[in-house]
């Protein structure tokens, strides 16, 4: 039914917060089907906006935040940032959500002009 895209960098800056589990945790980054799985089952809640400090699984020390966002007529996706625990949420939230909103405004454009960009041939 649809394609889930997963597209990430800096992955190897994470290895400078993380203590436990390292070749695990290098494993489940290297795998992009298994590291949207995990994102998805940490954050499977119904709200827009969640930050999660998770000690018990690969993610221990590190805090994993994401802003869900509108696809027009298709759904919703998610940003994440996994990153330190120790760091300015107030700025990385603020940051993911101006960010989901123009991502929407601008998938809202693009779909408006597929939708009516429709040419008959005779």
């Amino acid at each position: 039914l649809f394609t889930e895209h997963l597209t990430s960098s800096g992955r190897e800056y994470v290895f400078d917060f993380a203590t436990d589990n390292l070749s695990e945790l290098y494993k489940i980054l290297s795998d992009d089907a298994r590291m949207a799985q995990e994102i998805r089952e940490l954050t499977s809640t119904d709200e827009m906006r969640s930050v999660v400090i998770d000690n018990m699984s690969y993610f221990a020390n590190l805090t994993l935040i994401s802003q869900k966002f509108v696809i027009p007529y298709r759904g919703l996706g998610t940003l994440t940032v996994i990153g330190p625990v120790e760091q300015d949420y107030q700025k990385t939230l603020s940051t993911l959500d101006l960010l989901a909103k123009v991502l929407s405004m601008k998938l809202m454009d693009y779909y408006r002009y597929l939708d009516g960009n429709h040419y008959e041939i005779s």
